[in-house]
């Protein structure tokens, strides 16, 4: 573990011993679980408390440095059978530290999830529910092509990609790191570049340019009232401004754009109330259009989605002969 992500864990430790909570259970996960946090790190701390005050998702300063909180109540901490029956949504357990655990169920429960997702029995649960998943997100992207819908079709089959290439990253590399999904993909040669060739970002403006424009839907979804308190925090700009830096850095300007495209994507569900892209993306002012059509809210020509789909469904094959390499 790096000096960075020592310090930062220690700043998890006193900011749970300064907010004198009920709390528990508390881990620690992303690049600072790692051993690998920088400059541009935050540190992602999940708690499980029986206090009936705020449950949910908040961004945090503390020390000057942010930390990203997920309070959950005690009854969602991980059991066996909450794991067999989802073993893909606990995949994090792999890459997190656990600091705080009052009777030693959370480590107990950490040490059996590392077995059993890397087991037979696991990996092909893990490969049944992301096929699951990519299926159904590509049949709804082909539907909304035959109903002239490709706005809601492009950002099926994003999804539908984003979730394969995930598995297909924790399959190889046993990480869940989204900042090396796209340069592992990069090195399926053929795959990368007919995913990049597919994508609804704008390749013409430059990839620096990409955060300011989050900030800018951040601020309007502000304006109109919403109280989504985690990711239209002010914070959450200053957390994309240095995820940017980082990627730019590393002339990673893909993943950047990945990355910044999911997070739009995520702040559409969180703010719709039900309402489908195209409506939603037809009341933003003519400028916010501008930057989310470069972000990538924009309609794909129907090759487009369709070469999405299909290198979904590769990544979710190769995925599953890394399985039968293993068997």
């Amino acid at each position: 573990m790096n000096k960075r992500s020592l310090e930062l864990m220690d700043i998890a430790k006193n900011y749970i011993y300064d907010s004198n909570c009920n709390i528990s259970h508390v881990l620690v996960s992303g690049s600072v679980a790692r051993g690998e946090a920088d400059e541009f790190s935050d540190v992602d701390i999940t708690l499980y408390s029986k206090d009936r005050g705020f449950i949910g998702s908040k961004n945090i300063e503390y020390r000057d440095e942010i930390l990203q909180i997920d309070k959950k109540p005690l009854n969602k901490l991980p059991t066996k059978r909450m794991v067999m029956e989802s073993p893909w949504d606990y995949r994090f357990l792999v890459e997190s530290i656990v600091i705080i655990d009052t009777n030693n169920q959370l480590k107990n429960i950490q040490t059996w999830v590392k077995d059993y997702l890397f087991s037979e029995e696991g990996r092909q649960k893990q490969l049944d529910q992301v096929t699951d998943i990519v299926t159904s997100r590509t049949m709804f992207a082909k539907s909304c092509l035959k109903e002239k819908r490709n706005f809601s079709a492009t950002y099926a089959a994003m999804g539908a990609w984003s979730e394969a290439a995930l598995l297909y990253l924790f399959f190889q590399k046993h990480s869940v790191s989204n900042d090396r999904v796209i340069p592992h993909i990069h090195q399926l040669c053929g795959h990368y570049q007919e995913f990049e060739s597919a994508v609804p970002f704008n390749n013409e403006v430059n990839a620096a340019e990409f955060p300011g424009k989050m900030t800018a839907f951040r601020k309007h979804l502000r304006v109109k009232g919403h109280s989504f308190e985690f990711g239209l925090s002010p914070i959450q700009d200053r957390l994309c401004g240095q995820k940017a830096l980082r990627l730019l850095q590393k002339e990673e300007t893909l993943s950047l754009k990945w990355q910044l495209y999911g997070e739009a994507f995520w702040l559409f569900l969180e703010t719709s109330n039900g309402l489908a892209l195209e409506p939603y993306y037809r009341r933003l002012p003519p400028s916010l259009q501008d930057h989310m059509s470069d972000i990538g809210f924009q309609a794909l020509s129907h090759k487009k989605v369709l070469v999405l789909c299909s290198l979904s469904g590769e990544l979710v094959h190769l995925s599953q002969r890394r399985l039968l390499q293993i068997k």
